[in-house]
């Protein structure tokens, strides 16, 4: 599979899997980001998920279905550092108050990297 394939693959079923934010009540809440490295890091799109069940099947499904690496304990933790707290911001501006869990994969080489976030949000 070509890289603009792979990461145009992970934009359209991240944005194909989500809900609208606005269905999103406080509580407990998944998130999905795909982060693009294509012309410096930044969030290309992301999909909210009332259940974070569904956000971490809709995360393994898409991460499968493009063949992206799933990250270890090391990689997340690098990856969270790389971002120099970036990350968390961006967590927190989307109504984060606790992030339970960070899971994460990537494909260097189409520089895409699918984030799943999970946690307590409050709006």
């Amino acid at each position: 599979m070509r890289k603009i394939d792979i990461f145009d693959g992970v934009t359209d079923a991240v944005m194909a899997a989500g809900i609208n934010g606005d269905m999103v009540d406080t509580g407990k809440a998944g998130r999905l980001l795909v982060l693009s490295a294509r012309g410096g890091a930044r969030i290309e799109c992301g999909a909210w998920f009332a259940d974070p069940r569904d956000a971490m099947q809709q995360f393994a499904k898409i991460a499968h279905m493009s063949g992206l690496k799933i990250m270890d304990h090391d990689d997340a933790a690098a990856l969270w550092c790389a971002c120099d707290g970036w990350l968390s911001e961006v967590a927190w501006v989307d109504g984060f108050k606790k992030v339970d869990s960070l899971t994460a994969a990537h494909d260097v080489a189409a520089g895409v990297t699918l984030i799943a976030i999970i946690g307590k949000v409050e709006f």
